[in-house]
């Protein structure tokens, strides 16, 4: 036995443990938890703990399952159906919040690329945290809810070019148009592929493996999928985490969709927690209290900037303002997807260290603020609006489904949801 590597990976795994009991208590997410516990335990805290190629290599598997799982939640027929949503407000919402972004990491010093590489990872917002609380409050249905989710499908999506750019670059530390491209070709024939000419023999085949009842080979074949493709990607030349994002939404058309994210979803939150905890072992931070401003400024972008921005992203797309206003507060954070880039971007020389350190900062605390941010964002509407002088309206179901040649109500005066 590596007792190396079995009291490292015990010291994480208790220190997790105790950080997420002790931030739950006070109703913060478990993602925090697991930073907090990099933090303490990793090389720039007490450093109790190096960073190791085991542990690496077990982060590393947690973001081929977090790609994975993110692709099973993409649905053509959800994106069609919500394509205002999707395609006009996501798209508008992801461009002005990377340019405001990219206009203030090019004030902080950061060079045109490097803050672009910056403002795309800044524009993301955690499907995780905003689906989960918008479930809980059962207003997932609503209108708001529904713009919201149609903009975090269009974020997932949008990831993949800023994980294209990255990986392309690792190698010379400079990002490098030509590969980029070349990996999002291969990404987009992949995704043709798998979509019109592999579906329906993943389909065959997934549905004779879940004729066996057998939960193991169910589990094996998931895993194998997942681990496999992104394996072929990084041969093709492609990010691993590409592979496994494609292999996710060929599953995801399938109608073992449900079963396979059910399998998966604790070795995925296990793994993954793993990830977030190297991320923690990143942080440094005296470099982070030796510019506090920048992590300040990081972060009302988070919760202020990214909201404005937001709204106006949603307004711009026809849909009704109180829906906007509350879809936009839901969206007033970062993501995990923000993290990833991140680290990734820092670990590959294409961002400068101590941005990236107020950055993730920044991200982790708008995270720990977001269940708030969604709970209270009917109250923050109401204030907002109020505050402006205009009237709250009532949306109606049919407010979202414009595209579906719906009309749009007019405003019902002041009443309020």
């Amino acid at each position: 036995m590596n007792e190396a590597l079995v009291i490292e990976t015990l010291t994480l795994i208790g220190a997790s443990a105790l950080s997420i009991a002790l931030l739950s208590r006070i109703g913060l997410p478990a993602i925090l938890g697991y930073l907090f516990a990099g933090i303490l335990v990793g090389p720039l805290g007490f450093g109790i703990v190096a960073a190791s190629d085991g542990a690496h290599f077990l982060a590393e598997l947690g973001l081929i399952l977090l790609m994975f799982m993110v692709g099973l939640e993409f649905s053509w027929a959800e994106m069609w159906a919500t394509r205002r949503a999707v395609f006009v407000a996501g798209a508008l919402q992801v461009v002005l919040n990377m340019l405001c972004a990219a206009l203030l990491a090019r004030a902080l010093g950061m060079p045109w690329p490097a803050a672009l590489l910056a403002g795309g990872a800044a524009a993301m917002c955690s499907t995780g945290l905003a689906l989960k609380q918008l479930q809980e409050q059962r207003e997932l249905a609503r209108p708001h809810g529904r713009i919201a989710t149609g903009i975090l499908l269009f974020q997932d999506l949008a990831t993949l070019p800023f994980l294209v750019v990255i990986d392309s670059g690792s190698t010379t530390g400079a990002i490098a148009f030509l590969p980029a491209l070349r990996q999002l070709t291969v990404a987009a024939l992949g995704l043709v592929g798998l979509l019109w000419i592999c579906r329906p023999l993943l389909r065959a085949a997934l549905s004779w493996i879940g004729q066996r009842q057998s939960v193991d080979l169910f589990l094996l074949s998931a895993f194998l999928l997942a681990l496999g493709t992104a394996y072929v990607a990084e041969l093709l030349g492609a990010a691993p985490t590409i592979g496994a994002f494609l292999a996710g939404v060929a599953v995801g058309e399938s109608d073992l969709r449900h079963r396979v994210s059910a399998q998966l979803q604790p070795f995925r939150d296990m793994l993954v927690g793993l990830f977030f905890v190297t991320v923690g072992m990143q942080v440094d931070p005296n470099a982070v209290m030796a510019s506090p401003v920048q992590a300040l400024l990081w972060l009302v972008l988070f919760v202020l900037a990214k909201p404005m921005l937001g709204a106006l992203a949603i307004r711009l797309a026809s849909y009704d303002t109180t829906s906007s206003v509350r879809a936009a507060a839901v969206l007033a954070h970062a993501s995990e997807l923000t993290l990833l880039i991140l680290t990734q971007a820092v670990s590959a020389a294409l961002l400068p260290a101590a941005a990236g350190q107020a950055m993730l900062v920044a991200a982790a605390l708008s995270m720990g603020l977001a269940p708030v941010i969604i709970h209270h964002n009917h109250a923050i509407a109401v204030r907002i609006l109020r505050g402006l002088g205009w009237r709250m309206q009532r949306p109606a179901a049919t407010t979202v489904d414009v595209d579906q040649g719906a009309k749009k109500p007019a405003p019902t005066g002041s009443h309020s949801e």
